[in-house]
């Protein structure tokens, strides 16, 4: 069995409080292995700033595997990681962005878009990310 991020991370199960829906959620979330992260968990966590040793590899993952990825629109999941990269640019790690743009390019290739407003909003993202990366 994998080990959970409260053991990775030596975490006191019985100091963590629960008095907010964020301190729920991270109750939660600190007793999944890493495998078991969910796109919400790691969005909280990019947002939260904690834990960026784990979640930025999760935030990869997923949009390496899906391109348009995000908790609750398309291409959040990179604009997370834009705002993460920006305040610690130390993070981004060219290996990955490497992989994300063959992904994204094979994306482009087949995928079709309901509409104009949600491909320019996507690119808007995109574009963002892209240049902290150039």
């Amino acid at each position: 069995m994998k080990s959970a991020i409260y053991q990775i991370k030596d975490i006191n199960l019985k100091d963590t409080n629960q008095d907010s829906p964020l301190d729920k959620w991270y109750y939660k979330m600190i007793q999944k292995s890493v495998e078991e992260l969910t796109i919400v968990d790691v969005s909280h966590m990019l947002r939260q700033e904690i834990f960026l040793d784990i979640a930025i590899p999760c935030a990869w993952e997923k949009i390496i595997d899906n391109p348009l990825c995000g908790e609750m629109y398309d291409g959040q999941m990179i604009e997370l990681l834009t705002r993460v990269f920006i305040s610690n640019p130390s993070l981004k790690e060219k290996c990955y962005y490497i992989k994300f743009v063959n992904s994204l390019n094979k994306f482009n290739r087949t995928h079709k878009w309901d509409n104009e407003y949600e491909k320019i909003e996507y690119e808007k993202i995109l574009f963002e990310f892209k240049a902290l990366f150039q």
